[in-house]
């Protein structure tokens, strides 16, 4: 199983996806990198530390390699394919994982509160203002990640057709959903 590596900040170990001199490399062969190329190593170190927390709060597909022995980070996986349908050996850190958590660690040197900010996306159909009425017209989905780091990393994210089940909530129309066993799950019925 592959170890994460770890990034010291005063006395305190931290475990991170990739070191910082991988990080530099990383930006060298990139064109916006003005950001990381000019941060303290200290503010490097602590973004990486802020992207990787960020990341193993992801839905991943597959489960940890390691199931005995609790493993420190969300990573390595067992049971992962890539975007071109291809296993993922189970010690790996993926190439475009690793590169999506370089790119949240400069985004999140651009702007530290990134890994706290709320959904910006909108779910309002109406609002008055005069008695105060707010309408939903549906349930909205998205991510705090920003797309250049979604994009490396989508096809490592749990999908919507898992057996996890749910309902959902803000329709007018009846939701179900199917368990693991194939029977309709109908809340109404």
């Amino acid at each position: 199983m592959a170890n994460p590596d770890v990034i010291t900040i005063g006395t305190t170990d931290y475990d991170v996806y990739g070191p910082r001199v991988d990080a530099d490399t990383y930006f060298n062969g990139k064109l916006n990198r003005s950001t990381w190329a000019n941060a303290a190593g200290s503010d490097k170190d602590r973004a990486l530390v802020s992207a990787t927390r960020t990341l193993d709060q992801q839905l991943w597909e597959g489960l940890p390699t390691d199931l005995v022995t609790p493993q420190v980070l969300a990573w390595p996986r067992t049971g992962v394919t890539d975007k071109n349908n291809q296993a993922v050996a189970d010690s790996a850190f993926p190439t475009d994982l690793l590169n999506g958590y370089y790119e949240l660690a400069q985004q999140i040197l651009d702007d530290p509160a990134l890994d706290e900010a709320a959904n910006q996306d909108s779910n309002i159909k109406s609002v008055t203002a005069d008695v105060v009425n707010v309408r939903f017209f549906r349930p909205v989905t998205g991510s705090i990640l920003p797309t250049s780091v979604f994009n490396w990393i989508k096809q490592f994210l749990g999908s919507n057709t898992s057996n996890i089940g749910g309902f959902a909530t803000g329709t007018d129309q009846c939701s179900g959903f199917t368990p693991p066993n194939g029977l309709l799950h109908n809340p109404y019925a």
